[in-house]
């Protein structure tokens, strides 16, 4: 997972594309866990930094950050990298609300479309 400044994701880099989907994949778990306890949000964030540190480790992967004065890339702290997945799972979860918004308004406007067309023919 490439982090960039200001801890924001590249979604040109296909680990991070990966990394995003697991995040969708696991947004029951943190619907539930930020219903439940911070204890069980920890948790589920914990789990997704072991996973994408094991999955990456023979490809020389993890969360990385560039550093451009060195020009090399470092694996960023556990801090960093829960603060990553923190903010995957809330900039996923809001793009699903507007999306859903997006199709309530859609519908709305067929609701209300449907009912001036039923009032103009009554008054007809």
């Amino acid at each position: 997972v490439v982090v960039a400044v200001g801890g924001t994701l590249s979604l040109s880099c296909v680990g991070n594309r990966r990394f995003l989907f697991t995040i969708a994949m696991n947004m029951q778990a943190f619907t539930t866990a930020i219903q439940e306890q911070e204890q069980e949000e920890q948790i589920l964030f914990d789990d997704i930094l072991a996973l994408v540190r094991t999955n990456c480790a023979n490809n020389n992967g993890g969360f990385l950050q560039y550093n451009a004065r060195t020009k090399r890339w470092y694996e960023v702290g556990d801090f960093m990298a829960q603060k990553v997945i923190a903010n995957a799972f809330w900039d996923v979860q809001q793009s699903m609300e507007k999306k859903q918004n997006k199709q309530t308004n859609k519908t709305r406007n067929v609701i209300n479309r449907q009912k001036d067309t039923l009032q103009n023919e009554r008054h007809s």
